[in-house]
């Protein structure tokens, strides 16, 4: 502002006569406008206000809510009585309120660790009620007073569930009981929506961690040994085919043999049978050449001698017949 001033002064001195009244008139006019804006700045300040676009705003006059049955002012610049009234902000948007780990008790006494955290949002209607009905004004003691509500519900659901359904297929169940309840208490005592509620198990018992193991590994073992039964039952199996295989090898290779033994033996027996036949025929053939040759019963005697005398005469004392070398000479007594 002074280097402005010098500026103004010595312009003037440079215009010419009449030079010093005419710069006193010149600083008297910029002190009138520099206090103008400063006093324009002071009441446009002090008289108005400005709601951002995530608030909600009353306007307080000495203490009271100045038209409270309008509801509250929406975002943009407002005109306020300097000194006299007062606007109290509410914050609306979304907003998460992290509770971090929580400690609850199931029905059969077991602590359980949960990870919680509810994401919130305020409705116009809602806001009066936060602003001057819970904790003090603004966003203050909202969180708390949340909280306390919240732990409230989780541990009242959890107490009537047992660890097994936390932690079973009723875990669903349980999550939904709970944000319904959450939503519902919410609404009744502060007015706000609840969007949504996380819930996860941060840590069970070491008991119940045990026995979880436990049953693992014994299930584990039933169906090792499930496996193990279908493995011997396909072994056996597979022996039993292999042992059925086997006989029936075994079978067909005797049937085999006893077919060849049989044709074997037919056909010893169609030989014999033959021979026997054919010397059956020689015989007959024989017999009757030599009923009608009788002359060929020496010749035949002749072929089969050996050439030896009988040892012994079987005659006695009687002369041993000789064969009858001349056809047709009686033999020699």
């Amino acid at each position: 502002m002074s280097d402005l001033w010098q500026q103004l002064i010595v312009r003037n001195q440079e215009a010419g006569p009449g030079g010093p009244g005419r710069s006193n008139r010149i600083r008297n006019r910029v002190l009138a406008g520099v206090a103008a804006a400063a006093l324009l700045f002071v009441v446009g300040s002090v008289c108005t206000y400005t709601v951002p676009q995530t608030d909600l705003a009353f306007l307080t006059q000495f203490g009271r809510v100045v038209n409270r049955d309008a509801g509250p002012i929406g975002p943009g610049i407002h005109v306020k009585l300097p000194f006299v009234q007062h606007a109290d902000m509410l914050t609306i948007t979304r907003d998460t309120d992290d509770l971090g780990k929580v400690d609850a008790l199931t029905k059969d006494t077991q602590a359980v660790t949960f990870k919680v955290s509810v994401t919130t949002s305020i409705p116009p209607s809602a806001v009066y009620q936060l602003l001057y009905e819970v904790g003090r004004s603004g966003n203050v003691d909202l969180k708390r007073n949340y909280d306390a509500t919240i732990l409230l519900e989780l541990r009242n659901v959890i107490s009537r569930h047992s660890i097994t359904e936390i932690a079973g297929e009723g875990r669903e169940q349980v999550l939904a009981e709970l944000q319904i309840a959450v939503q519902t208490e919410l609404k009744r005592l502060y007015g706000v929506n609840v969007d949504q509620v996380q819930v996860s198990v941060d840590k069970m018992p070491a008991s119940y961690v045990e026995r979880i193991n436990q049953a693992m590994l014994s299930q584990a073992a039933i169906l090792q040994s499930e496996r193990d039964r279908q493995k011997a039952a396909i072994d056996a199996e597979t022996a039993k085919i292999r042992a059925a295989g086997e006989a029936n090898r075994a079978i067909e290779e005797a049937r085999g043999r006893a077919q060849s033994n049989l044709l074997e033996a037919q056909a010893q027996a169609q030989a014999i049978q033959v021979k026997g036949q054919a010397e059956a025929d020689a015989r007959t053939k024989m017999a009757q050449a030599l009923t009608a040759n009788p002359s060929l019963v020496e010749l035949e005697k002749a072929q089969r001698w050996d050439g030896h005398l009988v040892q012994q005469n079987i005659y006695g004392s009687a002369p041993m017949p000789f064969f009858n070398l001349s056809p047709g000479t009686p033999p020699i007594r």
